[in-house]
């Protein structure tokens, strides 16, 4: 199994340091959150899903009045849970270590997530965050990049895209979008038979990266903005890339 970073490991002991200094039996999910505000890799995701790192830790702190044995007990079960779906994901995508950032994304679907939820804060807002370095401010106005060739000169690039007609669309990779919410897009949206969609999705997680087909600009960029809307609504981090199709013959 991974273990945990040390800045990871540094924020658990503070959890059970505030539970004590609380009084409390166990280190719950709130303690662990409160932990977290301090945790450099968490942190640096919360400020870019704009949480205010202060009213979190008021609204926390606020909650930790004294509760009863049989309520701590549940919400350390609840904390294992957190720790345990971030070990499992940081598994299957073969991370040797887990991060704070990991483990907020697992809390964003615990019992802790309404303090975070009170913000704004989505599961999507963190791993687009974590994937793509997306902020939610930046969320509104993305679009589909266009993809830079090796043989495009930077004054290249932008003729060549001025010019170009018809642009593949590029799946990206990263370590939250399901494979199975990939294969979905490729089916729904690219309108691929089972099997290709299966090998697209297979492309994408192996090399980073997986061609979806070759489109007309406004139809390209149609379908690029429908994957990342469907996406947002599942709450997968999946985003696109547009590359002039004819990039590489034109600068052979």
């Amino acid at each position: 199994m991974p273990t945990f970073s040390q800045n990871l490991d540094q924020s658990l002991r503070r959890a059970e340091a505030l539970a004590e200094q609380w009084r409390h039996e166990c280190a719950t999910p709130e303690h662990v959150l409160l932990a977290l505000t301090d945790d450099p890799d968490a942190a640096r995701v919360m400020q870019a899903c704009n949480v205010d790192l202060k009213k979190l830790r008021d609204a926390i702190l606020a909650s930790l009045s004294p509760i009863s044995d049989r309520t701590v007990l549940r919400a350390s079960q609840s904390f294992e849970a957190d720790l345990q779906r971030a070990a499992v994901h940081a598994e299957s995508i073969g991370r040797e270590e887990i991060s704070g950032a990991h483990v907020l994304v697992a809390m964003l679907t615990g019992p802790a997530a309404h303090f975070l939820r009170e913000q704004g804060v989505t599961r999507y807002d963190a791993t687009i965050f974590i994937s793509h370095g997306i902020t939610k401010d930046a969320q509104a106005i993305t679009r589909p990049a266009v993809e830079n060739t090796e043989r495009s000169s930077p004054n290249a690039l932008s003729d060549d895209t001025a010019a170009s007609s018809t642009f593949k669309v590029r799946l990206l990779n990263d370590d939250y979008t399901t494979m199975e919410f990939v294969v979905h897009v490729l089916e729904k949206i690219f309108e691929l038979e089972h099997e290709d969609a299966v090998r697209i999705m297979f492309q994408t997680h192996g090399k980073g990266m997986g061609e979806c087909g070759v489109f007309a600009r406004e139809e390209a960029e149609a379908k690029a903005a429908q994957v990342m809307n469907l996406a947002q609504l599942h709450q997968q981090p999946l985003q696109c890339v547009l590359e002039p199709a004819d990039a590489r013959r034109i600068w052979q």
